[in-house]
């Protein structure tokens, strides 16, 4: 547990593609947070050693996100009874239900890759209004970022991303649409999949 309140938090996989992408610390700057100011879970250096994620990310990659991991500070734990209630909710699994529980109950800010568990809990009354604006999706840190960085680093960093999310894979494979309409539009249509959740978005 972190000694003091962090003021983000990270899920395995938006750790992951931020990281081999290269983008975590702009992401993390785009935000306004330092490492020491975001949280991972627990586990996440262990599932970065062996099991499903060191499979799907090889021990190449790993190798090098491990180091990266260990800077940021563990997540504090949610209380048993809003973890309780999180894990009630079909489509969370335990890592996911642990990280929005933190999340709702301490108010904080959470950069997440999974839109099925976002959907979740934007269907439970109770928790969406805890969450809303607090949910940071890799769609609005990229299109924040088209601001913060030039195109053709984020296009060059968008291509790494691409080799493990669905997302980057369609905005960044063409050179056609310019990088703030495609991204502007993914965001849209995670906004309106989200419902009535309000998720964050770029000033």
């Amino acid at each position: 547990m972190t000694s003091g309140q962090p003021q983000l938090l990270i899920d395995t996989d938006a750790f992951c593609k931020l990281a081999t992408a290269n983008l975590l610390d702009a992401a993390l700057a785009l935000l306004g947070v330092s490492t020491a100011q975001c949280a991972r879970r627990p586990a996440l250096i262990a599932m970065l050693t062996r099991g499903r994620l060191h499979n799907k990310y090889g021990e190449a990659v790993c190798a090098k996100l491990r180091p990266i991991a260990a800077t940021l500070p563990i997540m504090p734990e949610a209380s048993p009874a809003l973890l309780d209630s999180m894990n009630s909710i079909e489509d969370l699994d335990v890592g996911e239900a642990e990280l929005f529980a933190v999340a709702a109950e301490r108010k904080l800010r959470v950069i997440t890759a999974d839109k099925r568990a976002v959907r979740a809990v934007a269907n439970v009354p109770e928790i969406q209004t805890r969450l809303d604006g607090l949910v940071v999706t890799l769609e609005a840190l990229m299109l924040g970022l088209t601001t913060s960085l030039g195109d053709a680093q984020l296009r060059a960093c968008g291509k790494q991303m691409a080799a493990y999310d669905q997302m980057a894979r369609a905005v960044f494979s063409s050179s056609s649409t310019p990088l703030k309409e495609a991204l502007g539009s993914y965001l849209a249509s995670y906004e309106g999949d989200s419902k009535p959740m309000q998720l964050w978005k770029p000033s």
